[in-house]
């Protein structure tokens, strides 16, 4: 088995599986709604308190993000805002990145394709980079060690 199939072979798994969770999530945040604070999924409350945050008493990189990408999804761009400033390039992102795996679905073979897949996982990847510094800045992950 040569190089190109091993390449082929990650980045479609990458792809596919980026996909399945961002739509997962995108799903939630449309059909939910945000009530005194609190993420509500078809009527039924989300439980979910963040972990640094408890222990630190500081706010991490990703807190409000759950809220901001509903208020994105309701098309209310300074409320997401206040939630998490970050919010608006990732929620763009994951919403161009589906789309494209939707009209990308079905195509593997082409060389061209492999490098639009690659090109938009890393994009994915670089629209979370402000997310993952301040995350890393702030130890947040010193915490799962």
């Amino acid at each position: 088995m040569n190089l190109l199939f091993f390449y082929r072979f990650f980045v479609n798994l990458i792809f596919h599986t980026t996909a399945v969770l961002v739509f997962c999530v995108l799903f939630v945040c449309y059909f939910s709604k945000v009530k005194n604070e609190s993420i509500y999924f078809f009527n039924k409350q989300l439980n979910y308190s963040c972990q640094f945050k408890k222990i630190k008493n500081i706010e991490c990189g990703s807190c409000g993000l759950s809220r901001s990408w509903v208020f994105l999804s309701r098309g209310e761009i300074k409320k997401s805002y206040f939630y998490n400033n970050n919010g608006v390039i990732t929620f763009i992102m994951s919403n161009v990145y589906l789309l494209s795996y939707i009209l990308l679905l079905n195509k593997t073979k082409n060389k061209r394709i492999l490098l639009i897949k690659s090109c938009l996982i890393l994009s994915m990847f670089i629209s979370w980079i402000g997310i993952i510094v301040s995350n890393y800045k702030l130890k947040t992950y010193d915490l799962f060690l």
